[in-house]
């Protein structure tokens, strides 16, 4: 004779609608997005750390070169999007239509002058926060050197990328001066290796 497995019962299955909040609120204190960001922050640092500490040299620039080809994918991809939506090719639209979502929390103090000029500013970094938590700087130092440079060329090939100073190198706040002009790695800028 074959039974039917009983059903549980459902009111003892499920927490209350405001505990399960409650719970929630405290393991997720922040906005999804920032919890993303921190996931990412952490896999890549792991995986640097661990590539880096295994084959040294060697593994640093293996690291950098996967940087700029994952910037440079992320470059393309969004000028495609653009153009497909039918946006000029610049410097406003390449920050205020940004490919990854963002959070009213993220403080960066943007000065746009044109659209051949930006600069920008930015003192709290919630990637910067991980890598430094978990003892990531010197692999945080070296997604920050080679990302944004290598995306936004890719964006733009006249974009004119200077980092003088970055949280993951030891400084106060991370400044960027973006403009159209003619190379990609200006000589004042010491990110390219």
């Amino acid at each position: 004779m074959k039974t039917e497995p009983k059903q549980a019962d459902k009111k003892n299955t499920r927490k209350p609608a405001a505990k399960e909040a409650k719970i929630r609120e405290q393991l997720y204190p922040k906005n999804a997005v920032l919890i993303m960001q921190d996931f990412y922050g952490m896999l890549y640092g792991f995986i640097a750390k661990r590539v880096i500490d295994s084959f040294g040299e060697e593994g640093e620039q293996v690291v950098r070169r996967a940087l700029r080809d994952y910037g440079v994918t992320r470059g393309k991809e969004l000028k495609e999007k653009h153009a497909q939506l039918g946006l000029e090719n610049h410097i406003v639209n390449l920050m205020t239509y940004y490919d990854l979502p963002s959070s009213d929390e993220l403080e960066t103090k943007r000065e746009i002058f044109e659209p051949e000029q930006e600069v920008t500013e930015t003192r709290d970094c919630g990637l910067y926060d991980v890598w430094k938590k978990h003892g990531m700087l010197r692999e945080g130092k070296i997604y920050c050197e080679e990302i944004h440079h290598a995306m936004w060329a890719a964006y733009n090939e006249k974009l004119v990328v200077t980092q003088k100073e970055i949280l993951t190198r030891g400084n106060d706040r991370c400044t960027w001066e973006i403009h159209l002009g003619g190379g990609i790695h200006p000589k004042t800028d010491t990110a390219q290796k």
